[in-house]
């Protein structure tokens, strides 16, 4: 299954202790391919570096641009 998630929701996923941190676990077992594109990231880091810190911003990027699920549609910008 192919998802593209909320900003709001990757927000609240990201917490361990947070019941939406099951969008994180479900991610990382490769249960659904989370796309993405250079908007969809630039609003991840503005969003994430204001409401938690640019360290946990550029963190969760890593994570994301790293798995192996995840296609990466590169826009013009």
């Amino acid at each position: 299954m192919k998802v593209v998630v909320d900003t709001n929701c990757l927000i609240a996923s990201i917490p361990k202790n947070n019941s939406e941190h099951w969008l994180y676990i479900a991610f990382r077992q490769e249960r659904f391919i989370w796309c993405l594109s250079n908007e969809i990231l630039m609003e991840y880091e503005e969003v994430i570096s204001r409401f938690y810190s640019t360290t946990t911003a550029n963190l969760v990027l890593s994570i994301l641009l790293t798995a192996e699920n995840r296609p990466f549609n590169r826009a013009i910008l």
